[in-house]
């Protein structure tokens, strides 16, 4: 499977033979080798309250699977534990309480891309 999220902000699953799946939901438990989707299951706590849905500009899982690095467009970089999932939704369909992270001003603007070592010590971002 390869997931992807489209400029509307759709997460969509594909087959590797390029055959679009609909039926994401059967995907949910699904353990990827990489996790650079913005949108997902096992990222939905690394978005900030009232955040508009293109705050944040990637993601990447550390090669452990044990950390998340987030790249935001206010120049912060954050380290949440993975899978970084917060505490369940309430009735509006709003985080209740959003999961603790390491927050790293790295950038003056924009950040744009997050990447772990291979030892996972080092988190290399661009922006």
């Amino acid at each position: 499977w390869v997931q992807t999220v489209s400029q509307a902000y759709e997460l969509l699953f594909y087959e590797q033979n390029g055959k679009f799946n609909p039926r994401s939901r059967q995907l949910k438990d699904e353990q990827w080798a990489t996790q650079e989707c913005i949108l997902g299951w096992n990222v939905q706590g690394i978005w900030p309250k009232f955040s508009d849905g293109s705050d944040i500009n990637m993601v990447n899982k550390s090669n452990s699977e044990k950390y998340l690095a987030s790249a935001e467009d206010s120049g912060l970089i954050k380290i949440f534990n993975y899978p970084c999932i917060g505490s369940g939704l309430d009735r509006r369909g709003k985080l209740r309480r959003r999961p603790d992270c390491h927050r790293h001003h790295a950038h003056s603007s924009h950040v744009t891309n997050v990447v772990w070592n291979t030892s996972d010590e080092y988190v290399l971002s661009a922006g």
